[in-house]
């Protein structure tokens, strides 16, 4: 079993208002504890997070954290701006299989989003403002919960898509001490002039850690007749092959901890994004050897797209029950 990082090592809030105080959010149905908490923000108005329990979780189990960037759109359709990935299902289906953890729905910044998940100035879009963000987050979000016993630094594995997918994946290298492993969806490789490209080739792999991307070939569009895909979709699909090839140049195994997934025809969506989220989840609560993940690769994506959101999480939830019934 991997040493967890004492609370201790965690920057402190300096932060008087982010005293914890999460309320029940009501109504609701889904498996496990949804909480509401409006944590302080530095410099800006109270940041909505949302925090997910499984039954019976008690502050100081140790479980894991998925912490989730454009929290919005993590748990119900009513507060998401372009759908939600209703996550619930899936970390409840997780948790009756034995691997539960807690997750952690930031909201992003609104208009400040760009700026806060992305490390490098793009000449067209500006941001580089993640360094800030992340200082942020530790001290706003994750010490407070960490005083509490309801997070363990470094046991907390970050999840996003798009830009979200891409402050996923830096900070997963920039805070190593903070957080062991990484879900980015589509992430924005392109953004900066793929600058997130040379910054890898600097960074180290640190045992324990376990990434998940993916990405679709439709991300951009669908091809034309005659074309295999569409031109901004590949490269879309080329520029997460390369961050594939610079993470296997640091020491990262395919299938050990690392896994790629190219998803045929996913779009840039919240609902592509929904329906691969019970996979990288699983891969990410799949703890070495003695516990694979529940769903290869193919399993994932040989889905009815007539239901996106739903189908996966259904096929893990009985995959789930059946494991329990008796031989």
């Amino acid at each position: 079993m991997r040493a967890s990082v004492p609370p201790a090592q965690i920057a402190p809030s300096i932060l008087a208002r982010s005293a914890f105080s999460p309320r029940p959010v009501e109504p609701w149905g889904g498996p496990g504890r949804l909480l509401e908490w409006q944590a302080s923000w530095p410099d800006q108005p109270p940041r909505q997070v949302w925090i997910w329990c499984p039954p019976g979780f008690r502050p100081g189990d140790g479980l894991p954290t998925l912490l989730f960037h454009d929290g919005q759109n993590v748990f119900q359709d009513s507060t998401s701006f372009a759908g939600s990935w209703r996550a619930a299902t899936p970390l409840g289906a997780l948790a009756e299989h034995r691997r539960p953890a807690v997750a952690v729905a930031v909201a992003n910044g609104g208009r400040r989003r760009i700026d806060e998940y992305t490390p490098f100035v793009d000449p067209r879009h500006g941001g580089g403002g993640a360094e800030v963000y992340l200082d942020a987050l530790e001290r706003s979000v994750l010490s407070v919960l960490a005083n509490e016993r309801w997070v363990v630094p470094g046991r907390i594995r970050l999840v996003g898509s798009s830009l979200g997918g891409l402050v996923s994946l830096w900070s997963h290298f920039r805070r190593p001490d903070l957080f062991d492993g990484c879900a980015a969806l589509s992430p924005s490789i392109w953004f900066a002039r793929r600058a997130i490209l040379g910054w890898l080739r600097r960074q180290r792999l640190t045992p324990g850690q376990r990434i998940y991307l993916d990405v679709g070939t439709a991300e951009r569009g669908r091809p034309r007749r005659g074309m295999p895909i569409h031109f901004g979709s590949r490269r879309y699909v080329r520029s997460i092959d390369r961050v594939h090839t610079q993470l296997e140049a640091l020491g990262f195994r395919d299938e050990v901890d690392l896994r790629v997934v190219v998803d045929p025809d996913g779009t840039h969506s919240e609902r592509a994004w929904a329906r691969r989220l019970p996979a990288a989840l699983d891969w990410m609560l799949a703890e070495g050897r003695e516990m694979p993940a529940l769903l290869s690769p193919a399993t994932a994506l040989g889905l009815s797209r007539a239901d996106e959101r739903g189908s996966d999480h259904e096929r893990l939830r009985a995959r789930s029950t059946a494991s329990r019934q008796p031989a």
